[in-house]
């Protein structure tokens, strides 16, 4: 039984086989790259950007743009974590989700109720959102050093 490779196949997959043998490298390079701790640090770690992709990902397909997301997850952060030195940590998570989801729906009807290209509506949005966060926080980070609130985050 012969081994022939299939040209066709991996052209057809060159992403998959990129990721195959980048984790390989990894591997062999460091062998605790494929621990479960390190597994389960990378899945949190982008499971942020995975769900805010797949929101990015169906307005594409509607041909549609969000510039403001990173903007509104910067403003709703800087806020939560103000909050919840005062309100604690499931209140402060809360109003995080209600605040995104209101600046996305003023997005939406920006875009809806006005017909302003959203390319140009959230490229606006966008630079009111991060004038906001640098306003409140002063230019600097803000943080929260509390074993509750990092044990709540979503």
């Amino acid at each position: 039984m012969s081994f022939k490779l299939n040209y066709a196949f991996i052209a057809r997959n060159r992403l998959i086989a990129i990721l195959l043998l980048l984790m390989f490298a990894m591997i062999g390079l460091a062998p605790s790259f494929f621990k479960l701790n390190n597994i389960i640090n990378i899945v949190s770690y982008l499971s942020t950007n995975g769900i805010l992709s797949l929101g990015i990902t169906l307005l594409m397909i509607a041909r549609y743009f969000d510039l403001s997301v990173g903007s509104i997850m910067g403003l709703s952060g800087a806020i939560s974590v103000i909050l919840a030195k005062s309100l604690g940590p499931t209140l402060s998570n809360s109003s995080w989700n209600l605040l995104g989801d209101s600046l996305g729906l003023i997005n939406g009807l920006i875009v809806t109720k006005f017909k302003i290209n959203s390319f140009i509506a959230t490229l606006g949005t966008m630079i009111i959102f991060m004038g906001i966060t640098l306003s409140i926080t002063n230019t600097r980070a803000v943080y929260i050093d509390s074993e509750k609130f990092r044990a709540s985050r979503c």
